[in-house]
């Protein structure tokens, strides 16, 4: 146990004593006869590149809608992809830490679907595409070892605003109701907000990990892996017996920065 303290110690202690032990390439680290292990100074480089670099990103999202509906048990939501894109900026602390603010369109997609019985024995499946789009403002701390190839995690809050809807599908027409048609109405529309029942704000938790490449000395090539998770509820309490909705969205994206 004393072993594992002192590791995480070490690594959280390691830039610091690195940067001052500017003729040593390398630190042995031994408690009695036995050695710990050794850590090389290239892990953590003793500046940063550069003081700030901005850039562009994009990539895939694939978004989850979680809701609890109960009792409607014909009713599912189901996942569904999009994209994102955006800037991405940083203020390099050290050479291991960063703070990172990124301005990005993040589509938050599903998919609606529910089963109508309305007369006989014809059961229709009813589906409905709802395409989201979001701006959003992550606010994150990352930290990274390596130099020309760097590994980092990082990981914060952010804020954000439902810019637009649309929706795409069918819907129980009445022809369908009363004549027991194979299909409802089919639609193709942009949404319109009602500020009664939608909550446009979002906000929530923030967090990834990824892998960055040197090229040229100014110009970083980068690509990750990031989870929004949304802690506020897409609908505001407007009845009684509300269910809360919730997005989670997982991004792949790459991108390429310039440093100052």
């Amino acid at each position: 146990m004393k072993r594992i303290i002192l590791l995480i110690a070490l690594f959280a202690v390691a830039p610091w004593h690195m940067a001052a032990q500017d003729t040593v390439k390398s630190h042995t680290i031994t408690i009695g006869n036995s050695e710990l292990g050794t850590f090389h100074e290239n892990l953590f480089p003793k500046k940063a590149p550069s003081r700030w670099s901005v850039g562009l990103q994009l990539g895939m999202a694939d978004n989850h809608y979680d809701i609890d509906v109960q009792y409607a048990d014909k009713v599912l939501f189901k996942g569904a992809k999009g994209f994102t894109i955006g800037l991405q900026g940083r203020s390099h602390l050290t050479g291991w830490l960063a703070a990172r603010a990124d301005l990005m369109l993040v589509q938050k997609n599903y998919i609606r679907s529910h089963t109508a019985k309305p007369s006989g024995n014809t059961v229709v499946q009813v589906r409905n595409a709802i395409r989201n789009n979001y701006i959003s403002l992550p606010l994150m701390a990352e930290v990274s070892i390596g130099n020309r190839l760097r590994f980092y995690l990082d990981g914060g809050g952010y804020v954000g605003f439902w810019l637009s809807s649309h929706c795409e599908g069918e819907s129980l027409s009445m022809d369908f109701l009363l004549y027991d048609e194979n299909e409802g109405a089919r639609f193709d529309e942009y949404y319109t907000f009602d500020k009664r029942r939608d909550n446009r704000f979002d906000a929530g938790w923030v967090y990834g990990a990824g892998v960055a490449g040197t090229l040229a000395g100014k110009i970083t090539l980068n690509a990750e892996w990031r989870q929004y998770y949304a802690i506020t509820d897409t609908q505001k309490q407007y009845m009684l017996f509300q269910m809360p909705r919730y997005h989670t969205t997982n991004v792949l994206q790459v991108g390429a920065a310039y440093h100052f």
